[in-house]
């Protein structure tokens, strides 16, 4: 929904990211802009559990906002939704004019993780449920162990992110299996998932262009994939001979001193 406080507008970021809601949210998105006010906040507190699409949304608006002349400010940020905006060198486009949010706590303390290390396996179909229930397992197992916020948070988006991007573009049903391996140590965690979807080599995927200059044009950006470059240490795919996609993610633990 949006309201009007004090002659300023203001819309709610939806927190399901489904068709439904999306197109909603864009409906409502136009219905503002017509309005042509001269600045409009977007509630970010409503999104809870912020991805790569709630991101894309802000984009969206952002552009549209800076295309017409339209002031657009973020109010009520989550913490983590700012961790985010400052992985993706968003924070300086979204708060121009301000001093940048304090940074997360990013390190973490030391890990109960039995030697040599912790080994994790599930096979998940492609449904909505699957993947819900998947990541739910598989945050217990990293709240087991002790593992910072940010770190748990950064891991619970990336494969959040992986599934999704299998789910949505690999061009299997929502009954087929991915594969999901995990190796946690002293030194980090090892994620790998295989799949017999298309081909994709997300290695080839190339910076995007800078946030001021994709503004300037009025670029839609995807960022899923720039998400995932930016949390993880390493990324290396292989296409199996069996036509199997394996994709190895690799992310390091950055101990607090």
């Amino acid at each position: 929904m949006f309201t009007d406080v004090n002659s300023r507008q203001m819309i709610e970021l939806p927190d399901t990211m489904s068709l439904d809601s999306i197109r909603e949210y864009r409906e409502r998105v136009r219905q503002l802009l017509a309005l042509a006010p001269t600045r409009i906040l977007l509630d970010c507190s409503t999104a809870r559990s912020v991805t790569s699409s709630h991101i894309g949304l802000m984009w969206e608006m952002y552009v549209d906002c800076r295309q017409k002349e339209i002031e657009l400010q973020l109010v009520n940020v989550p913490e983590q939704t700012l961790h985010i905006l400052r992985t993706l060198d968003l924070d300086s486009v979204f708060f121009p004019s301000e001093a940048p949010p304090a940074p997360m706590e990013t390190t973490v303390r030391e890990i109960a993780i039995p030697a040599p290390s912790r080994q994790y396996h599930d096979a998940i179909e492609l449904s909505k449920l699957s993947i819900e229930g998947s990541i739910k397992r598989f945050m217990h197992i990293l709240e087991e162990l002790g593992l910072g916020s940010i770190a748990t948070f950064e891991i619970r988006l990336i494969l959040y992110e992986v599934l999704m991007n299998i789910k949505l573009h690999s061009g299997l049903t929502r009954k087929d299996v991915v594969s999901f391996d995990a190796r946690l140590d002293q030194s980090g965690v090892v994620l790998t998932f295989q799949d017999s979807g298309k081909p994709f080599d997300p290695t080839e995927f190339t910076e995007m262009q800078a946030p001021e200059t994709a503004a300037r044009e009025g670029n839609v950006r995807g960022f899923g994939l720039t998400m995932i470059n930016k949390m993880v240490t390493d990324i290396s795919y292989v296409r199996d001979t069996n036509e199997t996609n394996r994709l190895t993610l690799t992310k390091a633990w950055e101990y607090r001193k």
